[in-house]
């Protein structure tokens, strides 16, 4: 999967893969990320197919959308 976002100053990143029933699949920390238009690729080859949460945050922000594995 693609993330694209963006980050008005260098930050690190935190994402987190969460199952529908809380439970944290992965989690990766990127660091650090330059301020801008960031696209970083997650290999989610090992998920089963299936519903997930995505959560990005960093800085004093955080965002979590919902993910679809066929």
């Amino acid at each position: 999967v693609i993330l694209d976002f963006f980050t008005e100053t260098e930050s690190p990143v935190i994402i987190t893969f969460v199952s529908p029933d809380g439970k944290v699949i992965q989690e990766e920390k990127v660091v650090p990320v330059a301020g801008g238009n960031q696209i970083l690729e997650v290999d989610l080859s090992q998920f089963s197919p299936g519903m997930y949460f995505v959560k990005v945050a960093f800085n004093n922000f955080s965002e979590t959308i919902k993910l679809i594995r066929k």
